[in-house]
């Protein structure tokens, strides 16, 4: 079941009493460029499609440590971890992939930046991003080469995951607040070129 929310303003967040009050397009875009949230009614939320595994379940010894949980990640043949170390695939005797992640400045909000794995479905290519942070990179798994820099912009970096996916052999991302773009994962060419304004 779905929550509905509204933002409110510094004014409206700070009365016992909230009040909604209906704007224009015009105004609402104004406000959200110019101004922070500073309050709910309600509670956002990301909704997930949950729904029980398929296949058959296989136990494998680990000797790794993933960073975070969101940095182990399914390859063809297995699963590929983020370490401290970089990139290690689970019971594989290869030297761990360095990743050259740019650091993240700390922050104060409740979603501190952290590092995510992404992997491609043929296991060739993983990006790391930081969640909640502003940057990421696409590295070959073959080569143990970084392929493309990832820069999501510096507005309201904070507030989100970072938007990327591998869909089929394209890399999908973020490259600025209200905008996607398509990338080969194996070149770093873009494939969306165009000009907005």
């Amino acid at each position: 079941m779905g929550f509905t929310y509204d933002v409110l303003c510094k004014s409206c967040a700070e009365r016992e009493d909230p009040r909604l009050t209906v704007l224009c397009v015009g105004c609402a875009e104004r406000v959200d460029d110019h101004s922070d949230v500073l309050g709910w009614i309600g509670q956002p939320e990301v909704r997930h499609h949950d729904a029980e595994p398929r296949g058959t379940w296989t136990t494998r010894e680990c000797a790794v440590e993933p960073v975070n949980e969101r940095c182990v990640a399914a390859v063809p043949d297995g699963w590929l971890v983020l370490t401290a170390a970089g990139l290690v695939e689970v019971g594989s005797r290869r030297p761990a992939v360095p990743v050259p992640l740019p650091a993240e400045p700390p922050d104060t909000l409740p979603d501190a930046p952290r590092p995510a794995l992404h992997t491609s479905p043929d296991g060739r290519h993983a990006a790391v991003v930081t969640d909640f942070g502003r940057h990421g990179v696409v590295v070959d798994l073959v080569t143990g080469e970084p392929v493309l820099s990832l820069d999501r912009g510096d507005y309201r970096y904070r507030h989100t995951p970072f938007p990327v996916a591998f869909v089929g052999g394209v890399l999908v991302t973020a490259t600025d607040w209200n905008r996607l773009d398509a990338f080969d994962p194996a070149t770093g060419r873009l494939l969306t070129d165009r000009v907005t304004a």
